[in-house]
C-alpha cells in the first residue's frame, strides 16, 4: 500500500489504492477537528503495509468538525440559539413545551447536554417555550 498524505482528497487516495493493485473497501466517515470534510484520515490496512493484488483497503474520511452542543442560557431567544447551533457546525429542531418561568417564544433548553460532541451537522433540539396554559 502506497504512502499519502492525511486529509488528501478521497479521489486522489482511490486512485492511489487502485494504483498499488488492491481495491477500495469500506468507506466510513467520522468526525475531525483537524481534517476538513472529504480529507482521508486513514486506510486499513494501513500504509507502507504489504498487500496480495486486489486486496480490499478500507477508507475513513472526514466528516467535517464535529457538532459540539453549545451552553444555552434559559430565556435566550430561538433566533440567538439557532445561531449558536449553526456556529457550533449543528442543526436545530425546534419543539414547543408550556413552561411558566420562561415568556412564550423564549428558549427553555435544549435537549442534548451541552459541550456534547456529536456527528456533524446533527441535529439537536431546541425547547420553545408555549407559555403557561
Amino acid at each position: 500500500m502506497p504512502a499519502f498524505d492525511i486529509g488528501a482528497s478521497l479521489a486522489t487516495v482511490e486512485q492511489s489504492v487502485r494504483a498499488a493493485d488492491c481495491s477500495v473497501g469500506k468507506i466510513n466517515s467520522t468526525a475531525s477537528t483537524s481534517i476538513d470534510r472529504g480529507g482521508v484520515l486513514g486506510l486499513s490496512p494501513g500504509s507502507g503495509t504489504k498487500l496480495a493484488a486486489g486486496t480490499a483497503v478500507s477508507i475513513v474520511e472526514s466528516a467535517g468538525r464535529p457538532c459540539v452542543v453549545p451552553v444555552v442560557k434559559s430565556g435566550s431567544t430561538l433566533a440567538h440559539v439557532e445561531h449558536q447551533l449553526t456556529a457550533a457546525d449543528c442543526t436545530a429542531t425546534v419543539s414547543h413545551l408550556r413552561s411558566r418561568g420562561v415568556r412564550r417564544g423564549a428558549v427553555v433548553g435544549l435537549g442534548s447536554r451541552a459541550h456534547t460532541q456529536l456527528f456533524p451537522r446533527s441535529t439537536v433540539r431546541v425547547l420553545v417555550s408555549a407559555g403557561d396554559h
